[in-house]
């Protein structure tokens, strides 16, 4: 029996679907699934919305050299983006697996600004 499931590019292990029962918290793999999906068929082809999976966000909140993190957001074009939605984890050890916590950082740019 498999005992993985695949969303788009996201690989989930039984591990993972059981985070989404009640009362327990969901991981990176789950976010990044739901990001998959609103991808791939609830905004496909739509250059208004960014959305940063955990893995990257994590890779961001690593750098310290504001030079990589120009490189890195070049290609991303920010400046056309009128949604860009980033988890954010309570974890910042780049060495070891954890966190207890993800919040959503949503940035919204109206047509005013």
């Amino acid at each position: 029996a498999n005992s993985r499931v695949q969303v788009g590019e996201v690989s989930l292990r039984r591990e993972d679907i059981a985070l989404l029962v009640p009362p327990r918290w969901i991981n990176d793999q789950i976010i990044a699934a739901a990001y998959e999906i609103l991808r791939t068929k609830t905004l496909p082809d739509d250059e208004r919305i960014l959305c940063v999976g955990p893995s990257e966000a994590f890779m961001i909140s690593q750098i310290q050299d504001p030079s990589q993190l120009r490189e890195l957001f070049a290609p991303l074009k920010l400046a056309s983006r009128q949604l860009i939605l980033l988890p954010v984890c309570d974890h910042d050890d780049p060495d070891t697996a954890g966190g207890m916590h993800w919040s959503l950082l949503a940035y919204y740019r109206d047509g005013s600004t």
